[in-house]
């Protein structure tokens, strides 16, 4: 008989203590039993540590950091030791699902796991700090799914609902667009640990989306990527994590803007895009298009500071689009058109 395949569960934590018991206990509730837990906590300055060593399961490992490192370092001190066959990086104030290792265990099972390189994910349910479910999102976004479309790129169908993509495809579409996203949902993502060495792990430069930069490195291999059209997994956003943070901080626009900077013509060539299709695309995103509508809906310093971004980043692509010549001018009558834009929201309600 075959052994089973394992799972490591690897939690980076710093200062939550409050979420990080439930963290925990979700992954003790599997129905799946081989697992292992492996929690890097990043110098937590509250009762974290004190809660991790409230639970005596021998699957359980503690990583303690003399020092904070910084969160991208933290993912690889969460990571570098697992031993499991495949690979899943949980926050420590998210949750899974009971089901959620043995419905990854069926899916890989039935596409051989053992002889091919395969990547999971799974849409999320969005809980807040009391754990009510507040919404869904899809482990594909809808964004990239469009952009997929009017490639003419389908997806396979298997087994239990499953859509299967291939990496190319995923990683070509979300840099066409522009988006520098990462491709499946942070939490629900699970990938073979031999990929994951076989990248060199995270090792990112990245301040505050890590995951985006590792999720390429995964595609960049072409793996298959099969989605789960079903909620396994809770991303919880609550006043004091990344998710409300990231998207109005400065560090955001740097992250992508290295990223745009790290793939060179021989890099994209098997993908079919150039450096130049991709930088353009990315700036008509995030420092063309955003801004203008940031503008339009009175957001005057979040639009404009993109916008001062964008013209110091890639200055001959701004040029080269009439929104980068026009923006100064929306700014001035961005509070009015803010105005506008409140009453056009309240007579569509």
């Amino acid at each position: 008989m075959k052994d089973p395949i394992t799972f490591s569960i690897c939690i980076p934590n710093f200062n939550y203590g409050s979420y990080i018991g439930a963290t925990i206990q979700s992954v003790l509730n599997q129905t799946y039993p081989h697992f292992e837990i492996i929690v890097a906590d990043n110098a937590s300055t509250d009762n974290s540590v004190a809660v991790v060593r409230t639970y005596a399961d021998p699957r359980i490992r503690l990583v303690q950091n003399p020092c904070n490192l910084g969160f991208a370092p933290n993912l690889d001190r969460a990571t570098e030791t697992a031993t499991g066959d495949y690979m899943i990086l949980v926050s420590s104030d998210d949750t899974m699902k009971p089901d959620a290792l043995e419905t990854y265990a069926r899916i890989l099972e039935a596409h051989d796991w053992r002889h091919n390189d395969l990547v999971v994910s799974a849409d999320v349910d969005l809980i807040d700090s009391e754990s009510i479910i507040t919404g869904k999102k899809e482990g594909l976004g809808a964004d990239l799914r469009n952009i997929l479309a009017k490639q003419g790129i389908v997806c396979r169908q298997g087994p239990d609902e499953t859509e299967i993509w291939q990496g190319h495809d995923l990683l070509r579409a979300v840099l066409q667009g522009g988006s520098m996203t990462c491709i499946g949902k942070f939490v629900s993502t699970c990938y073979p640990r031999r990929l994951y060495e076989r990248v060199g792990g995270y090792r990112s430069i990245m301040s505050v989306i890590p995951d985006a930069q590792f999720s390429h490195k995964l595609a960049m291999q072409n793996p298959p990527f099969i989605f789960v059209k079903n909620p396994l997994f809770q991303y919880r956003i609550h006043g004091a994590n990344f998710y409300t943070q990231i998207f109005s901080n400065v560090k955001m626009y740097c992250d992508k803007y290295v990223l745009s900077q790290m793939y060179s013509n021989k890099d994209l060539l098997p993908l079919g895009l150039t450096q130049a299709q991709m930088q353009r695309a990315f700036t008509r995103r995030w420092f063309l298009y955003n801004p203008f509508m940031h503008l339009l809906q009175g957001k005057t310093l979040i639009g404009f500071r993109a916008w001062c971004f964008g013209l110091a980043a890639y200055p001959k692509w701004m040029a080269r689009d009439v929104r980068g010549w026009v923006m100064p001018i929306f700014a001035l009558f961005s509070p009015v058109l803010g105005l506008f834009y409140k009453f056009y929201k309240f007579i569509r309600r």
